[in-house]
């Protein structure tokens, strides 16, 4: 795919990546193109470039704009009776179900709002690799001109 900015991005694009994924039309019962047009300036607002490599970018950003859209929809369904939600552990209604998700997922604000939508998990399973790593702070330089190591501390999901 040649080289597209996030910006230029149009809601027919948007389709064309997610054939089956939503029921598109000009009703209120459908996805519109001003939903997508929403999603979509939410999403290149909020995306971190520098999180995911430049081949994973367009898909990264279609997956952030589909969570972005679904929330905007069950938003809109709900109106003022919208209430958020959190990672569901177990269910029970009819037929019980439960998963074991770890406490570092469940207990993280910012992986908890993405695991919303099957959208936002695939978004994370794109940018989570990437925030695994160490960190390391330094002050001026020394005498030989190489920065002082203060300290390295491991973040990410590990």
């Amino acid at each position: 795919m040649p080289f597209i900015k996030l910006k230029d991005i149009t809601p027919t694009m948007f389709k064309a990546y997610f054939v089956r994924d939503f029921v598109y039309g000009t009703t209120i019962d459908s996805i519109m193109d001003s939903d997508i047009s929403k999603a979509l300036n939410e999403a290149v607002r909020i995306i971190n470039r520098h999180l995911i490599p430049c081949k994973l970018l367009y898909i990264a950003f279609m997956y952030l704009t589909a969570h972005y859209l679904v929330l905007d929809v069950r938003m809109g369904f709900n109106g003022v009776q919208s209430v958020g939600q959190q990672i569901v552990q177990s269910n029970s209604q009819g037929v019980s179900e439960s998963y074991s998700i770890p406490p570092r997922f469940v207990n993280n604000a910012v992986v908890n709002a993405y695991a919303k939508t099957d959208y936002g998990l695939r978004y994370l399973s794109i940018v989570l690799p990437n925030m695994i790593g160490h960190v390391s702070s330094a002050s001026e330089t020394n005498n030989e001109g190489n920065p002082n190591l203060i300290a390295e501390y491991p973040y990410g999901f590990i």
